[in-house]
């Protein structure tokens, strides 16, 4: 005579237990500081604007009349603006969580937390060749820095050639 047996075995049990047991412990690390993933992501968002920005300037080859890239403010995102010659081209939205940007053109090697807050609006001109100028069309010499203020601060650069990139930057 046999017996059938209801329920679930030893093995398949200690399985379950397991699987859940990973996943609670990946899902904690996920939901418990999401704040730290912030800062990482406004700098990603910011370089890819820059790097955008830069492509345009290759693209619109007016070489008399860079290409301005407006960063403003709201109290929700970053807006870049696009435009050269008064002409619209293009316009970005970035959500920035309440985040700050840090900036200098000058300190490369003090703590994010000691650099100025970034006032905006904030405009940049690339020239045909994709370079940072000034007002004149005159190609820029300097880094520019920018830093998200945090526990785990993110520092990103453009540098004069106009090409932004994630990391410290050299005078």
């Amino acid at each position: 005579m046999t017996t059938k047996a209801n329920g679930f075995t030893l093995i398949e049990l200690i399985v379950v237990i397991v699987l859940i047991s990973i996943l609670s412990a990946v899902g904690i690390g996920l939901f418990s500081s999401p704040s730290q993933y912030t800062p990482s992501l406004a700098s990603e968002a910011w370089i890819n604007q820059l790097r955008y920005s830069q492509r345009q300037a290759f693209l619109k080859t007016q070489l008399t009349q860079p290409l301005l890239l407006t960063i403003s403010r709201t109290s929700e995102v970053w807006r870049f603006t696009l435009s050269q010659a008064g002409q619209f081209i293009d316009e970005f939205d970035v959500e920035h969580n309440g985040l700050s940007i840090n900036y200098s053109n000058a300190s490369f090697s003090n703590e994010c937390a000691l650099l100025s807050v970034m006032s905006f609006p904030a405009t940049f001109r690339f020239d045909g060749y994709g370079d940072l100028v000034d007002a004149s069309n005159n190609k820029l010499s300097s880094n520019h820095r920018f830093c998200v203020p945090s526990t785990q601060s993110k520092n990103w650069c453009l540098s004069p050639s106009g090409y932004a990139y994630g990391g410290e930057c050299v005078p």
